[in-house]
């Protein structure tokens, strides 16, 4: 009997190491745009859950948002929306709409949509991962980088008062975080610097505009314009 259970812990390694190394390998061709190679790897993946029945959880949900992600840029556009919606669906039915799974998988739906010109429901996708981000506590990085890529969107569809709701928000969640954490801070403020300047308010613009320049100088440790211009 034990080595039946041994066997069978066995096996079980197997696939898991199987099931990790084929997900690796897709992204691996996916990421040098080999994209047939890298459907054929996630595939094999998917068949390895679906001969196991385990066809309604968090891993299998996780691999049809990968498979999406390579139609997406193989711009089957339409294979890839349909991907992304059942992923949801079990995601939904699991419930774990608050799991990284879940805002994954909104956040890519969201670049789905820009790339099929669709900023509204680009940006509805968005707004719901906003949602479920402000409901935990601790996720300032993911909730800036959300609401920075809102306000990018808002200010291109020449929503204004969004735009700003959004970069105020990405501002106030940056810097919440170690500075480390504050991807794309500069952007967030350069944006505002933008909307201030369309809104006519030239000191608040000029503000952000040298808090972002010296923001990237400490990016990358050289001087600050603004000492520069006052040596």
């Amino acid at each position: 009997r034990d080595v039946e259970r041994s066997r069978g812990l066995g096996d079980v390694y197997k696939r898991q190491l199987m099931l990790s190394a084929l997900n690796e390998l897709g992204s691996f061709y996916r990421g040098r745009s080999y994209y047939e190679a890298s459907y054929a790897a996630f595939m094999k993946a998917k068949e390895i859950l679906d001969d196991r029945g385990e066809t309604r959880g968090v891993p299998y949900a996780t691999l049809l948002i990968n498979l999406a992600g390579t139609k997406r840029l193989a711009k089957d556009y339409s294979g890839a929306k349909s991907l992304y919606d059942e992923a949801m669906e079990i995601l939904t039915e699991a419930g774990e709409k608050e799991s990284y799974a879940y805002l994954s998988c909104l956040n890519n739906l969201s670049i789905l949509y820009q790339e099929m010109e669709r900023p509204k429901e680009a940006a509805a996708a968005l707004e719901e991962a906003l949602a479920r981000l402000m409901k935990v506590s601790d996720r300032f990085e993911e909730r800036a980088i959300t609401c920075c890529n809102l306000g990018i969107l808002y200010a291109g569809m020449d929503q204004d008062d969004e735009a700003l709701r959004a970069y105020k928000m990405a501002k106030s969640s940056y810097e919440a975080c170690p500075e480390e954490g504050r991807v794309h801070y500069g952007a967030v403020l350069n944006g505002l610097g933008s909307l201030y300047t369309k809104k006519g308010q030239y000191d608040l613009a000029l503000r952000h505009f040298e808090d972002a320049a010296d923001w990237v100088c400490l990016l990358y440790t050289s001087p600050s314009p603004r000492d520069l211009s006052t040596s």
